[in-house]
């Protein structure tokens, strides 16, 4: 996955697994977290959820990698598709 966002109007929703460098870097190494990128950063989220919720404020779409595109929701676990189907 692309974790430096460049396009302003896009954001990148992924998962960063315990003891990965992301987890690392936000704080959440211990227990992984979800996360939500952005031209100005990332911010963590415990949950798909949340995460969405907070990439829903942004006024941007989801980029090509981004856990809620189009193209990739095939590969949501079930609770997760129900999530976005019901933002």
């Amino acid at each position: 996955m692309n974790h430096e966002i460049t396009h302003p109007d896009e954001y990148e929703i992924g998962y960063a697994y315990p003891t990965s460098a992301i987890a690392e870097k936000l704080g959440q190494g211990h227990a992984g977290c979800h996360y939500v990128a952005t031209a100005g950063g990332m911010t963590p989220h415990p949950a798909f959820a949340d995460a969405l919720r907070h990439a829903r404020t942004l006024g941007a779409v989801p980029g090509r990698w981004s856990k809620d595109h189009p193209l990739n929701v095939k590969f949501l676990s079930p609770a997760d598709k129900a999530w976005l189907e019901g933002a």
